[in-house]
């Protein structure tokens, strides 16, 4: 499947950034950042990944730590509050090191475990069979426990032999996304010493790959360079963005 074949490369690109022959790929990846802030929005802890290079640990904490923050408010009243914010990061070779760039990615609950990612939800064989591919946001509220309560679909498309499809073909792909989301579990977000309800939006793509693994690796490199961070990363910096967080992220004037 075409999601754990670009993870996989990831992560092996991320793990080898100073080999030989690595040096030419544009490395695009996803990492999640516990942010403790005080009840006046200052961050005044910030938990990294330790399976990052230190290097890109330092990058990232200093990039989070330079965005502002809203204190969240319990009664109207603001209130210290514990969160986890996804961050895209791209590198881009330059001379044959990289040039780094970090972009706000949403905030909210923190999959459980130790994997920063979620398991892809399996292409649907009915789907594949059909050759029918999907794109589309599944938006799903968690409760105060990290569990899944209710969930929605939106932007959905759907093409076949890439021409788009004027039907909806969501029946063929909700039964398998609706398991895949109540076998997922969060930690969820923190708001005066007591876990909070919270939203989440997933970006979910069933696209069927061809078989040409140079062509694949291509595919990916296209759509890397092509993301708002891998720009940044060659260009100039991103303003990070929050949507519906217990804690808000402000977008820091530009200069």
């Amino acid at each position: 499947m075409k999601h754990a074949m670009a993870a996989a490369l990831s992560m092996m690109l991320l793990g080898g950034w100073a080999q030989a022959g690595m040096a030419t790929d544009v490395v695009r990846f996803q990492t999640n950042v516990q942010v403790d802030v005080d009840a006046a929005g200052q961050p005044v802890r910030v938990v990294m990944p330790e399976d990052l290079p230190a290097e890109v640990r330092t990058f990232i904490e200093q990039r989070v730590r330079s965005w502002q923050y809203q204190s969240a408010t319990l009664a109207g009243e603001p209130q210290p509050a514990t969160t986890y914010i996804w961050v895209n990061a791209c590198a881009v070779p330059e001379n044959g090191a990289f040039r780094l760039a970090a972009n706000f990615g949403g905030n909210g609950p923190r999959l459980q475990g130790k994997s920063s990612f979620a398991p892809w939800p399996r292409y649907p064989v009915s789907a594949m069979i059909g050759r029918v591919e999907a794109e589309m946001d599944v938006v799903a509220e968690f409760d105060d426990h990290g569990n899944v309560r209710s969930s929605r679909f939106e932007n959905a498309a759907f093409h076949k032999d890439g021409k788009p499809l004027a039907i909806s073909r969501a029946r063929l792909f909700e039964p398998d996304l609706k398991q895949w989301l109540h076998n997922v579990h969060f930690d969820p977000e923190i708001v005066a010493g007591r876990p909070v309800s919270s939203q989440m939006r997933f970006h979910v793509v069933f696209k069927l790959a061809g078989n040409s693994a140079a062509g694949f690796h291509e595919q990916l490199q296209e759509e890397a360079r092509a993301s708002a961070e891998c720009q940044a990363a060659a260009n100039a910096g991103i303003v990070p963005v929050a949507v519906n967080p217990a804690v808000r992220v402000i977008a820091a004037p530009q200069g």
